[in-house]
């Protein structure tokens, strides 16, 4: 039966973000040799940059091309609004003797506590011997879709494992005033800020890094707190990325059954 893997992302335009594909790509590649690799997005705009395939578009083409199953793998953070487009692309696909889909970063209690740590694993080694006055920011994207409440776990679980790491986002907050504010009454000068993207693309070099005054980087300079960015996409950190091979891993077994 001829199998592929149908990897699915947001997408990114970013010359940075290549990093995070390339190396999502050959660790699947090594866990599944053999089979199949196709990459769609479900970001139109950047579909239309890169001339790509929405996942319905991927799956008529596999189906066109002869392969039998295929396991469509999300790389979304939560299941919030693209993956449900993937979910929804998946379901009204024809003509495959099986189909199976893989689940994000974030779908449940044990993801988050195993993202948390992973995250604080991100941190350089001297946090831990930092003085109080140091922290961590980690920066997503946030939603007003209800998956949201995938970033609240992950932000109470974080806070919980160490008092000094913060999780902001850019559209649901908390905003980088409300970040801010809280490092101060934490008597943070200094602070380690760390994005909780796919990619490192735009919303790291802009929002994140930008010189405008809105960016994070500047929000936190402003106020007297030293930024430290920490620049590599989730799909480029060993420790968040075998959580969605753990995914996929799942749903080829799925497959296979």
């Amino acid at each position: 039966m001829r199998t592929a893997i149908l990897l699915t992302a947001y997408g990114s335009r970013h010359p940075r973000a290549q990093a995070s594909f390339e190396y999502i790509e050959r660790q699947v590649a090594g866990l599944f040799p053999g089979i199949e690799v196709r990459w769609c997005f479900t970001s139109k705009n950047v579909r239309r940059l890169r001339e790509a395939d929405s996942p319905a578009e991927a799956l008529e083409r596999l189906r066109e091309e002869g392969f039998e199953a295929v396991c469509v793998q999300s790389l979304h953070i939560i299941p919030g609004a693209e993956y449900e487009e993937m979910l929804a692309a998946t379901a009204c696909a024809a003509g495959f003797t099986r189909l199976e889909t893989g689940l994000p970063l974030l779908a449940g209690a044990g993801d988050t506590a195993r993202v948390a740590h992973a995250l604080l694993r991100l941190l350089p080694d001297s946090f831990a011997e930092c003085p109080a006055g140091c922290c961590a920011v980690f920066l997503g994207h946030g939603t007003s879709h209800p998956g949201n409440v995938h970033y609240d776990a992950l932000a109470r679980e974080l806070a919980n494992l160490n008092p000094r790491a913060f999780l902001g986002t850019l559209e649901a907050g908390p905003d980088a005033a409300t970040v801010r504010n809280a490092l101060l009454a934490a008597g943070c000068r200094e602070a380690f800020l760390v994005p909780f993207f796919f990619t490192a693309g735009v919303h790291v070099a802009n929002d994140m890094l930008g010189d405008g005054p809105q960016s994070w980087t500047s929000v936190l300079v402003d106020a007297g707190i030293q930024a430290r960015p920490i620049v590599r996409g989730a799909g480029e950190c060993d420790c968040l990325v075998a959580i969605w091979m753990d995914h996929l891993a799942e749903a080829m077994a799925r497959l296979d059954a």
